[in-house]
């Protein structure tokens, strides 16, 4: 059996040992980019802030002018249902129960059928323009889903509000026991506090509506590629 011996040993260049092979370069990948939710920007958080103040304050005053008519029309036709009743029993005969029967069948409730009605539409009109308005505000300041963080911190502020609503009320009973105790007209008391207790409710809704404008928008806005 013949053995085949190994090769000889080959040298390289000038007597030196041969150099490993060079491993070949990859060829580069093109990898997906890592996406975060960047900050708000000034004009972003600007925007939402604007948004809330107008946006619920249109709101609120929307939902007053819409709330009364309905509460005054139904708590006539209580009123008037209670007379009724009272009518029927013996009460009927009462000298006091005939006079103000007569002041209620002497009250012409067409006339103030048409301006109910039209308060509680503008009431409406303003929940739609509270809408808008703010839409249009969140998207001139670049701040992502509009509409959406719109109806969401509408949502917010109306829960919100359920909470820290007591406040301009509050307001207006101090207001109205210091003028009693001053010994002021009941007129008084009844226009400052009533003054007392608007802008103070147009503070608490503007608070309002800034803080759940800003963290609707700063929960809503969009993942964005990072290098």
């Amino acid at each position: 059996m013949t053995i085949t011996p190994p090769p000889p040993h080959q040298s390289g260049q000038n007597g030196q040992p041969p150099q490993p092979a060079q491993p070949m370069p990859y060829a580069p990948q093109n990898w997906p980019s890592a996406t975060k939710r960047p900050p708000l920007t000034a004009q972003a958080k600007s925007g939402a802030r604007w948004a809330g103040i107008l946006g619920f304050n249109l709101l609120s005053l929307g939902w007053f002018l819409f709330i009364v008519p309905v509460a005054l029309s139904l708590f006539a036709a209580f009123f008037v249902f209670i007379i009724g009743q009272i009518g029927r029993s013996s009460a009927s005969d009462n000298e006091g129960y005939h006079q103000l029967n007569s002041f209620i069948e002497s009250i012409n409730v067409n006339v103030w059928v048409l301006p109910l009605i039209l308060v509680s539409v503008v009431g409406i009109v303003l929940w739609a323009l509270a809408i808008l308005v703010s839409g249009r505000i969140l998207k001139s300041h670049a701040v992502d889903r509009p509409w959406g963080v719109t109806w969401a911190a509408t949502g917010v502020a109306i829960v919100a509000s359920w909470f820290l609503g007591w406040i301009g009320g509050l307001f207006v009973q101090i207001v109205t026991a210091v003028t009693g105790a001053a010994d002021a007209p009941a007129w008084v008391g009844i226009v400052v506090g009533g003054a007392v207790g608007f802008v103070v409710a147009i503070v608490v809704n503007s608070v309002i509506g800034w803080l759940a404008w800003w963290w609707m928008a700063h929960a809503m806005r969009r993942m964005r590629p990072v290098a």
